[in-house]
């Protein structure tokens, strides 16, 4: 391959900071049978040391055997970070499902992901006092501009104080602020995500509202247009946006280059040990690598792989695989270009 396939980045379609290509298609293959529910216990929402349950939600992973057991149960995701999550791995080791089936024959289902909501009804819905004076104490830092500082308190205040899940998200979104002032635009991404994360109820409609308008302006940022429009339908959902508003005009400059032959071009960064993402498209390539990566990790339905990462290299995600997603392991803080081309 030549580097990041030349021709294909002639072709590709840039409005402002938005590289945009095709959109994601539906990967349905014939004669597959989806895995279907049959037993899922929901665990006891955790206690604090003094006794009281703590609000939040972890995030599992999972594979599903012919047998309809689960296998491989890890999570990829909890918030308030110091919430346990050992009652949910060990509810989701517990669960059956109708398996998957190729033909009618039982077949192992990977790719499975479900988010464990703790959303107690004892717990009162407004912020409690701890947490608002913690807030607080934040906002003047953001206000004098010591964004430093600011970080360093918001984290303190997500792992000591914060335990309910409308404390979460407020927790988020002034995370996602304090590392916008900062530069750092793929932490805040990730913050203002588990914010609007629309299996997870933690906003309320009018904050939610403004949240999924920060997130689309950092997909755009981003290169994610496949996610900038999807946002864009989420936030036209809870109120239609009038044609004037620049949402709305963004969102037709994507989708008239959606239809071409362009790459979608990413920028990506391994925030810790690696860089999670659903490709929407199944041949990619990894370009501009400011640091390190290992190795590609590959998750389909059907099957898994290991790749090797060089800096030549084109693959291909083969149809029957069902539908994937990767994981890219590198150094911390490498930076790249992550190219999906038609």
């Amino acid at each position: 391959m030549q580097i990041i396939r030349q021709f294909a980045l002639a072709g590709t379609v840039v409005f402002g900071a938005i590289s945009a290509g095709l959109g994601p298609a539906a990967h349905a293959q014939d004669g597959i049978t989806l895995p279907q529910p049959l037993e899922q216990t929901l665990p006891e929402a955790p206690q604090n040391r003094a006794g009281m349950p703590v609000e939040g939600w972890v995030v599992l992973r999972y594979s599903i055997l012919p047998d309809g057991k689960t296998d491989k149960v890890r999570t990829i995701d909890r918030m308030p970070p110091q919430l346990s999550d050992r009652e949910a791995i060990a509810a989701a080791r517990a669960w059956t499902f109708e398996p998957a089936k190729a033909d009618g024959a039982p077949v192992e289902w990977h790719n499975n992901e479900t988010v464990v909501v703790y959303d107690v009804d004892t717990v009162p819905l407004g912020p409690s006092a701890p947490f608002v004076q913690a807030y607080l104490e934040v906002e003047e830092l953001i206000k004098s501009q010591d964004f430093d500082k600011a970080l360093k308190n918001n984290e303190r205040m997500l792992s000591t104080v914060t335990s309910r899940l409308g404390e979460v998200g407020l927790a988020q979104m002034q995370h996602a602020i304090i590392n916008l002032s900062l530069g750092d635009m793929h932490a805040a991404y990730a913050a203002i995500q588990r914010a609007t994360d629309p299996r997870i109820p933690v906003l309320t409609v009018e904050d939610l509202s403004t949240a999924l308008q920060y997130r689309n302006v950092l997909e755009l940022e981003l290169g994610d247009a496949v996610a900038a429009l999807e946002t864009y339908a989420r936030r036209n959902e809870i109120e239609p946006l009038p044609a004037s508003d620049v949402m709305v005009s963004r969102a037709a400059t994507i989708e008239a280059g959606l239809g071409s032959d362009a790459a979608i071009v990413i920028k990506a960064k391994v925030a810790d040990d690696y860089w999670r993402h659903t490709p929407a498209r199944r041949t990619f390539a990894i370009g501009e690598v400011d640091g390190d990566i290992d190795t590609i990790q590959v998750e389909c339905n059907r099957r898994g792989a290991e790749l090797e990462y060089s800096a030549d290299a084109e693959w291909s995600l083969p149809e029957s695989w069902g539908d994937c997603s990767l994981m890219i392991e590198g150094r911390r803080n490498t930076e790249f270009l992550f190219y999906e081309f038609p």
